[in-house]
């Protein structure tokens, strides 16, 4: 009544079972048409269309009957949006399957021998979580502290057979940890937490400043050279000299 708004600008958006639900509230209520007027726009059909496949989406998200557990073995996991991207790939990938997720989120510090020492019951319940799930996913993280907690994690994934995904520093955990555990060298280790290790399976990029806090990330256009020919992976590669390529320099 006072603020100048009319009465077919208000709109209403009240709890709904999903989130994907919002889109198609809005619809019912006259928005894409109110802003289509409003903006002298004239819309098309095929939103209309996409929205049909939006709803059979989110009627399939309230009819979820099979269930999936993945552990995540985190650094950070007190906070859940440290992952978000992480999460949303899982819940999307769950919801594609017709799968309801649950997400275990497990700090990767109470897998360690140390937890079991100074608080045993953290220890235990950290691997009751991860021993009860479907999966593991170890994503990515910056420092030496917790890694120790995710090797175990994934030793137990291997082992155990359980579906494992690594990213960024969770992939690299992986190398060491096979390195340790089927080749023996027991000291396998990255350089960034290691550098005087006899065993470095993960080095630092050459570039990369030690004192710079996620200064090993690279853009996955960075070329990666193979330095010798009888490489594994190289020959998955076909046999190339190189996989990517140089980022070009920014104007």
């Amino acid at each position: 009544m006072f603020c100048h708004v009319e009465p077919e600008q208000v709109i209403c958006v009240h709890d709904v079972s999903s989130i994907y639900k919002v889109p198609l509230l809005l619809e019912q209520q006259g928005v894409c048409g109110f802003l289509t007027r409003r903006l002298n726009m004239p819309m098309e059909t095929r939103p209309r269309r996409m929205l049909t496949k939006w709803k059979e989406m989110s009627d399939r998200s309230d009819r979820l009957l099979e269930h999936c557990s993945i552990a995540l073995v985190g650094k950070y996991t007190k906070f859940s949006d440290s992952y978000a991207s992480v999460i949303k790939a899982l819940e999307h990938s769950a919801l594609a399957i017709s799968h309801k997720l649950e997400v275990k989120y497990i700090d990767s510090a109470n897998l360690e021998l140390s937890t079991l020492q100074e608080e045993p019951v953290k220890y235990h319940e950290a691997w009751q979580k991860l021993c009860s799930a479907d999966g593991v996913l170890v994503p990515g993280g910056f420092g030496v502290r917790g890694t120790e907690g995710k090797i175990n994690a994934i030793n137990w994934a291997r082992k155990q057979k359980k579906p494992f995904l690594g990213v960024c520093l969770g992939m690299q955990l992986a190398v060491c940890e096979f390195a340790r555990s089927t080749l023996g060298w027991a000291d396998a280790n990255s350089t960034e937490f290691d550098p005087d290790t006899k065993h470095p399976v993960v080095i630092d990029m050459p570039e990369h400043n030690p004192g710079q806090m996620g200064g090993t990330m690279r853009l996955g256009k960075r070329r990666t050279i193979f330095m010798t020919n009888n490489s594994v992976l190289r020959k998955l590669y076909g046999d190339a000299e190189y996989v990517g390529r140089e980022a070009q320099t920014p104007l």
